[in-house]
């Protein structure tokens, strides 16, 4: 019996452990972090009928539009939503101050997926975010004579969630090859909830490592064909460092290294320049980002719960047998 119940407490911690075992979870130490990121972004579109050079327009999307403005939503979109997209981090790397508030890459690189071969990838959905704020101006060139429409929009409430998930768990099929470089080869469609996307991040697989909301979301740029855009995209994120679903948030969310333009204090910060994006996508971006975070030794918990959790089973199993 004495045997057997071994074998069954080994088979036990086998389990518990296996989530954390299938993954290569990458550890970060505490100080300055930098991290590239790509990114396939949705976004809510407007298009204002006055063309006159020199003519601008701000106002709330969430009241009644203006004469002469009308709005069309991007592929995806849940409800009053405006924004929500799909990234993955494929380096994390020590990171040092650019001396103007922000955090540029520097010396030793914690965790890297350029090439997409890493067995663990670092996939992440942003979703929810609502207009508050757009601003259109039509700028001409004075040598072309032709007039372009620039918009300014803020966001409110964008969320973002973070997982590590096995590459074999990614959707990789003929009809929707992995792409490490772009992600353009997940349409935008396969969304099924608002932090849930088929292949991508779907609940079921891998660890939760971030998770925040945005405290300034804010995109400079122009429409271009249909319904993408290229342009500047800033944000600036809280992470909730009393999160319980999320691993990497009581060390990442205590930093407050950033001030954002309105004046928060801020956890991170994502910097994406953005392109025009395919396959239903309003754009595709690569991009730069920082945080600072606080060090604590929480990366081994999940293992450390399971070893408790077969503590506890032993010892009541000795007290019954």
């Amino acid at each position: 019996m004495r045997v057997m119940k071994t074998i069954a407490v080994g088979a036990l911690v086998m389990a518990l452990a296996a989530p954390v075992w299938a993954l290569t979870i990458p550890t970060v130490p505490g100080g300055l972090v930098a991290f590239n990121s790509r990114n396939q972004d949705q976004g809510t579109g407007y298009v204002w009928s006055d063309t006159t050079p020199g003519h601008s327009i701000t106002f709330d999307p969430n009241r009644p539009l203006p004469t002469g403005v009308t709005a069309f939503a991007a592929a995806g979109e849940i409800g009053n939503e405006d924004s929500w997209g799909l990234f993955t981090f494929y380096q994390i790397q020590h990171g040092i101050s650019d001396g103007i508030g922000g955090i540029q890459p520097s010396g030793t690189v914690y965790y890297s997926n350029s090439d997409g071969s890493n067995s663990t990838w670092l996939a992440g959905v942003f979703y929810g975010g609502v207009d508050s704020s757009v601003t259109i101006s039509n700028v001409q060139d004075p040598f072309t004579l032709v007039t372009t429409q620039l918009f300014q929009v803020q966001a409110d409430d964008v969320k973002f969630e973070l997982w590590a998930i096995d590459k074999a768990d990614l959707v990789n099929t003929v009809a929707n090859p992995l792409d490490s470089n772009s992600l353009t080869n997940y349409i935008a469609a396969s969304r099924t909830a608002a932090n849930r996307y088929t292949g991508w991040v779907d609940g079921l697989h891998g660890v939760e490592l971030l998770s925040g909301t945005s405290t300034y979301f804010q995109f400079t740029g122009q429409q271009l064909s249909g319904s993408t855009f290229a342009g500047h995209t800033l944000v600036y994120w809280n992470i909730d460092p009393n999160d319980p679903n999320a691993l990497w948030n009581p060390s990442w969310g205590l930093g407050n290294y950033f001030t954002d333009p309105h004046g928060n204090t801020a956890d991170m910060t994502t910097d994406f320049t953005d392109v025009a994006g395919s396959r239903d996508w309003s754009t595709t971006s690569k991009d730069l980002g920082g945080i600072d975070v606080i060090p604590e030794p929480i990366t081994m918990i999940g293992l450390l719960m399971s070893v408790v959790g077969v503590g506890g089973y032993v010892r009541r199993r000795r007290l019954t047998a």
